[in-house]
């Protein structure tokens, strides 16, 4: 980084969350690392949302935008193009900051590693009134261990390093329900990123969030399959060995996890999508048996 002191660009996009606001605009501006500046992007709210940000415009730090309502992933880039700092910081409208020193520590962790492209914390489950449900012990995670996981708990809390986000392109807007871990995803494909020993950020639990809407499980099922594969849809030689090697583990975990989204197995005719599977025939052979001795597709 350019210096031991760097801009932090948080990023809060939000829409009718004005409940939950405060304590999340607190959360942030409390922490004992002052240099951030803290962009709240307002998707089109309809309820007090611009009154709540009012009363906390006087501190240089915060800036509002508001535009009419486009989706979660082009209002987070919009953020995204608006920001100045070194570093990024996605902090949900509902799930404020945990730990007030968790910005300096996240800051350390990247002075004492150069290398490394995004640090991020475990982080605690609250309820609808804030209180701790459970705490989420995160492993470390690399490309392959996300790919092979069913459980990857690469929740908020994620600061990115700008120049690492810009290469892989911010967010993808046709995503609606996995765009953070999609961003994850990308980065671990490009370089190293780094657990570090902070409760630093929450999720909260409510009736508004897309896991306890049934409705939206088969697309939240959709972009899972679509993003634990699509390292497949790259030519071969582009695939690094040690992914190759595991394809059929991680085509399993995939066709697992869609299962459980959608509630249904998958169809294998949906694996042939993916360039690099397609293009070995007997390998895609190979993983129908392997996949149908696992009662994994239709």
């Amino acid at each position: 980084m350019k210096n031991n002191n760097p801009l932090i660009s948080v990023i809060t996009p939000t829409y009718n969350r004005a409940g939950f606001l405060p304590e999340t605009i607190e959360s942030v501006l409390n922490q004992t690392y002052k240099s951030i500046e803290y962009i709240i992007v307002d998707d089109g709210s309809t309820d007090d949302t611009a009154e709540v940000v009012k009363k906390y415009l006087n501190d240089a730090r915060v800036k509002y935008y508001r535009h009419d309502n486009m989706g979660e992933s082009k209002t987070t880039n919009m953020g995204y193009s608006l920001s100045k700092g070194e570093l990024t910081l996605v902090v949900n409208s509902d799930d404020p900051l945990y730990e007030m020193n968790f910005l300096e520590k996240a800051v350390q962790a990247f002075l004492e590693n150069p290398d490394v492209l995004a640090v991020y914390p475990s982080w605690v489950n609250t309820d609808v009134n804030s209180d701790v449900i459970s705490k989420v012990d995160v492993p470390q995670f690399d490309l392959l261990s996300m790919s092979l996981s069913n459980n990857v708990t690469l929740g908020p809390g994620m600061l990115i390093k700008k120049d690492a986000l810009e290469k892989i392109g911010f967010r993808d807007e046709s995503i609606k329900y996995t765009g953070d871990l999609t961003v994850s995803f990308k980065l671990a494909e490009i370089g190293k990123i780094l657990h570090i020993d902070s409760y630093g950020a929450t999720h909260r639990n409510h009736p508004g969030c897309a896991q306890n809407d049934l409705a939206k499980q088969k697309e939240i099922a959709e972009e899972i399959l679509n993003l634990y594969l699509r390292i497949f849809n790259k030519n071969k030689k582009d695939i690094p060995l040690y992914i190759w090697k595991n394809k059929r583990y991680i085509v399993k975990n995939a066709s697992y996890l869609y299962r459980v989204y959608a509630n249904e197995k998958l169809k294998f005719v949906n694996l042939i999508r993916f360039s690099s599977l397609r293009n070995n025939p007997i390998g895609l052979l190979l993983m129908y048996v392997y996949l149908k001795k696992n009662k994994l597709v239709k």
